[in-house]
């Protein structure tokens, strides 16, 4: 399909001056372009998205939501300037923007080479983590978070961890409050698929009705990507580097064999060129969110073993492994049955609780590095406690 909008072209809504000139094409979708442009009446670049289509009009509405949420004072969802439909382009819409940095996808390849420093990769997530919680506070699911929707601000930030990170393409957000009562809408019966295949959750892979939940599954997906350079269920997981530890090496039980014409140093340049275009094919699928050519029903499964064995998802973070042992029977039955009480308890107990864990894992465990980790995954639990005396100190004032 041609170009909507050429260079040089000035863009004018239906009322209005013509103040957008087009600079350069700078990203696509299935439904929308995006064009670099220039402010002829301030002289700062923008950017600019028009639907491909004027049957389709998912810009129009996600040009609402963004209002919505910029009202709402959501600061980490993309500033639109304005919006309107186009009459010589046959009623097109299209929304103005902020033009912002590269988005997280690209960062993560480029800058880091696959895997993010976990201490960077913390930083990044909080921000990401932020942005949803602006979004959600304004009442909005984004329903489509992944690396290639976060994009950074400013673009010229010194390095990714510094920068804010800010969640775009609003085409796929719903809203789950009622604007009068301001409770949650009831869950549809069934919904459709909506989202990319990799970082979808299995809700969604389920066609449950999406709520804030999904939208943190699929950050924490991401989370997990920046960490480990890939996911289990991506098929460019068979072209990273062999393993260097064992624990990389779990992996290879999730996976079929790498496919011996994608190896280096084919025999033929008919091998060449196919390994070059599957090459080609797969980075596609990756800037779109795809599953690396595997089927849905392939992720999900792949998902689901996941659930069931997290040491699968992040490898190269001890923590993981060694809490999965503590939860094979490393733990006594009491301490185990006091781990699922925790949350429940009063304050004071949970407190006490807490202790003798220590106490039990100190004398019962013979890997100080298990004790260590186990001790991070219960501080959710000593967080949760530390707020309830909070809450009621408070209450006692």
């Amino acid at each position: 399909m041609a170009p909507v909008l050429k260079a040089g072209e000035v863009v004018q809504a239906e009322r209005g001056e013509g103040r957008w000139q087009v600079e350069r094409k700078i990203g696509e979708g299935q439904f929308s372009g995006v064009y670099a442009v220039l402010d002829l009446r301030t002289q700062q670049q923008r950017a600019i998205k028009i639907e491909k289509r004027a049957d389709v009009r998912t810009v129009r509405q996600e040009y609402r939501v963004l209002k919505r949420l910029a009202a709402a004072g959501c600061k980490q969802a993309v500033r639109v300037h304005e919006g309107g439909e186009m009459a010589h382009k046959g009623g097109r819409f299209f929304m103005v923007m902020d033009l912002l940095g590269t988005n997280l996808s690209t960062v993560r390849r480029g800058v880091w080479g696959g895997a993010v420093e976990l201490t960077d990769a913390k930083v990044i997530g909080a921000t990401m983590l932020k942005a949803l919680e602006g979004a959600h506070a304004a009442g909005y699911i984004h329903r489509d978070v992944k690396p290639a929707n976060f994009v950074m601000n400013p673009p010229d930030a010194p390095s990714p961890a510094y920068a804010c990170w800010t969640l775009v393409d609003f085409g796929l957000a719903r809203q789950y409050v009622d604007d009068a009562s301001r409770g949650h809408l009831a869950p549809r019966a069934e919904a459709a698929f909506r989202g990319s295949t990799t970082y979808a959750s299995v809700n969604c892979h389920n066609h449950e009705d999406q709520s804030r939940r999904d939208d943190l599954w699929g950050w924490f997906y991401c989370l997990a990507e920046l960490i480990e350079g890939t996911l289990p269920w991506r098929g460019d997981r068979e072209a990273a580097q062999a393993p260097t530890n064992t624990h990389d090496s779990q992996h290879a039980v999730l996976l079929p064999s790498p496919d011996g014409s994608q190896a280096a140093g084919c025999g033929s340049g008919q091998q060449a060129q196919q390994a070059q275009q599957q090459a080609q094919q797969q980075q596609q699928v990756q800037q779109q969110g795809g599953g690396g050519g595997l089927s849905k029903e392939a992720v999900l499964q792949r998902k689901l073993e996941c659930l069931e064995q997290p040491q699968l998802l992040v490898t190269s973070i001890p923590c993981p492994q060694y809490v999965f042992a503590l939860r094979q029977g490393a733990l006594s039955e009491a301490a185990a049955t006091a781990c699922r009480q925790l949350r429940g308890l009063e304050p004071a107990e949970a407190a006490g609780v807490v202790c003798w864990l220590l106490d039990e894992l100190a004398s019962g465990v013979d890997h100080l590095p298990a004790a260590a980790a186990f001790c991070e995954e219960i501080a959710a639990f000593a967080a949760g406690t530390a707020k309830r005396c909070h809450d009621r100190a408070t209450r006692q004032r």
